[in-house]
């Protein structure tokens, strides 16, 4: 069972104020992880680490947005000056909206990609160095089944930038797999989140009618799956989607 668990490890989870980004933060700490949180509300972050804290684990915040190139630079930089290693990185922060495509702006659309893509890119260029000097890490992106079918609602930005984060993040794998890294992408259907929920109730009473187990996510059932991809106990996989979507799709 000791594979399962992440005892001393250094994760990052990005979007950890909220949804799934915070149900891993908790999951990581119950598995014994030491944490550095990012996320861009202050508010949420704090009451996280204090759930985190509370319960006897170990982690420290930085208040950034991902999509800022600079600001990430400085977060990890004084992430490896408190931590020195970095082990685990879960790519978690994201954001949706639904704008049909011919109302879609061109600011709204390199929004979307810089937080949802852009964000994953410049966590994973901050940390690989250190994982490919060491021969040891787990980078698990958070995509989306919108991603491999496309957006129902009007979300074609929102599917293109998780589309483009499993193409990327199997490019990495096939290229660090010989450093022992290990880099995978889950991807949610409905989830009971801020984003979930903004789908509104027509999108989610549609969703749970095409599922196989009729009903909408819950968070930990991804958390779950991602802390199970950053253990040694999922040592031989890399470059994979997985579906976490209560049999909404079948691969």
């Amino acid at each position: 069972m000791e594979r399962f668990f992440l005892n001393e490890k250094v994760a990052v989870v990005t979007g950890a104020g909220s949804g799934i980004g915070r149900s891993t933060a908790i999951t990581f700490a119950e598995r014994g992880a030491k944490l550095a949180l990012i996320d861009i509300n202050a508010p949420n972050l704090e009451s996280v680490a204090e759930i985190i804290e509370r319960q006897g684990g170990s982690c420290k915040i930085y208040v950034s947005d991902v999509a800022d190139e600079k600001l990430m630079k400085e977060v990890f930089e004084n992430i490896f000056i408190e931590f020195e290693n970095v082990d685990i990185l879960a790519n978690v922060a994201g954001i949706w909206e639904r704008i049909p495509f011919l109302k879609l702006s061109m600011g709204n659309f390199n929004r979307m990609i810089a937080v949802n893509l852009l964000g994953c890119f410049n966590c994973c260029r901050s940390v690989l160095p250190n994982m490919v000097k060491r021969r040891y890490g787990k980078i698990v992106s958070v995509g989306s089944i919108a991603g491999k079918d496309g957006s129902t609602l009007g979300s074609s930005h929102y599917a293109a930038s998780k589309g483009a984060i499993s193409a990327f993040s199997a490019s990495l794998a096939r290229e660090f797999g010989a450093f022992g890294l290990n880099i995978n992408v889950v991807c949610p259907g409905l989830i009971e989140t801020p984003i979930g929920e903004a789908t509104g109730q027509d999108g989610m009473d549609t969703y749970v009618k095409k599922s196989a187990l009729k009903r909408i996510g819950k968070p930990d059932d991804v958390a779950n799956v991602i802390a199970f991809l950053a253990s040694n106990a999922a040592s031989f996989i890399t470059g994979q989607t997985v579906n976490i979507c209560g049999g909404h799709r079948f691969d």
